[in-house]
This record gives C-alpha cells, structure tokens and sequence, in this order.
C-alpha cells in the first residue's frame, strides 16, 4: 500500500466525489497538523461541557457587565479570506444567538510580562439551518484594570499562519472585539503581543 497524501475532513465532507490526487496534501505536512491539533483547543468540544482547565466560566474572570456588551462588527472568515462587514440588521439576529442553547463561552486568563488580560471566546452553532461556527472573540483588562495594556497587539492567524485581522489597544481602550465565522475542522490562532512578549493560541472547530 502507497500513500499518495492525505485530505482535512472539511475539503471533502460536502462531496461524495472522488478526490483529485493533484488536491491531496502532502503527507510531510501530516505531522505538523497532527501537532497542531494536539496543541489546540477544540472549540466545538465546549457545546458537549469539555473544557481545558485554563478555559473558565467569563464571570469567574470578569464582571459580568464586561462580556453583555452588544456586538457591532460581523467579520466573515474563511480560511485565508477575511472581510469586514457593517450590517445595522447584525444585531436582532445576536439577540436570537444569545438565547439559542448552542452558544457557549469560556475565557481564559492571559499573562504578559505581568500584566493580565482576559481572552474571551463565544461560540455559536445554528444547525440545520448552517454549518457556519459564529465565533466572537474579545480582549477584556483583567483584575480591577479599567483599560487593555496600551500598544497590546491582536493578531488573527488562518491555518498557514497568515494574518487575517489585527487590532492594537490605545491608552483608553477597555475592550477589543473580533468577530467571525468558520467550517468544521477549520482551524484558527490568536497571537497577543506585548513589547517583547508573544503569546499564541490555537484552536480548531
């Protein structure tokens, strides 16, 4: 038996056709992605009460007036591709999210150089209606901090390491906010950056 490569789950969950050998991925690749998904955080894992540790309920790690801010932005992220949309309408259908019982949230303490931050994850699946995974990422001070440590940098990574959003916190900014969407088995990091100090995160659905 030779084998040819290998192909992730979401490049052929939606067909029943065969796949074309030019679309295999190379197997020097396979052990890279194994290691990376022995590393990550399965998001999806959340809606079946598995959780890492690390990951807490938000109000153990905030107040709970922190994390009940309404969401303005809707980012559209697949795979490599990012764009940013504005839709007055987004918010009536957060509201109806926020209710349904496939909306989970966990956060975690991060440390850089001393100075705390809070990531926090909501996650939002709708099935039948979609596959789409909603994900709401935000960045909250942490402890009695007002603001973000200023110059704290965010930066959404796809799975080849590209960079898809970035934010940088100001002297006054209490919160940042990123929001987007993903496929089953697509995966995802977030890197923090603090002067000389980078922390990553990653994560697959």
């Amino acid at each position: 038996v030779e084998l040819l490569g290998f192909a992730p789950y979401h490049a052929i969950a939606k067909s029943l056709d065969p796949l074309p050998l030019e679309q295999l991925e190379s197997l020097d690749t396979l052990i890279d992605k194994i290691d990376w998904i022995k590393k990550s955080v399965r998001v999806t894992q959340w809606f079946e009460e598995l959780f890492q540790a690390d990951w807490q309920p938000p109000a153990s790690l905030l107040p709970e007036y922190r994390y009940r801010s309404s969401f303005k932005t809707v980012t559209s992220f697949r795979g490599s591709e990012l764009g940013i949309k504005r839709r007055s309408n987004q918010e009536p259908r957060i509201q109806a999210l926020r209710g349904n019982d496939r909306s989970t949230m966990r956060a975690k303490l991060m440390d850089l150089a001393g100075q705390g931050v809070v990531l926090l994850l909501q996650v939002n699946f709708q099935p039948p209606d979609t596959e789409d995974i909603d994900i709401f990422m935000r960045l909250y001070p942490a402890g009695d901090a007002m603001y973000l440590p200023p110059d704290l940098q965010v930066n959404l990574l796809d799975e080849s390491g590209k960079s898809c959003m970035k934010a940088q916190a100001g002297k006054t900014n209490d919160k940042i906010q990123i929001d987007f969407s993903c496929q089953p088995e697509e995966r995802f990091s977030v890197r923090l950056k603090l002067g000389d100090i980078s922390i990553t995160e990653k994560f697959i659905i």
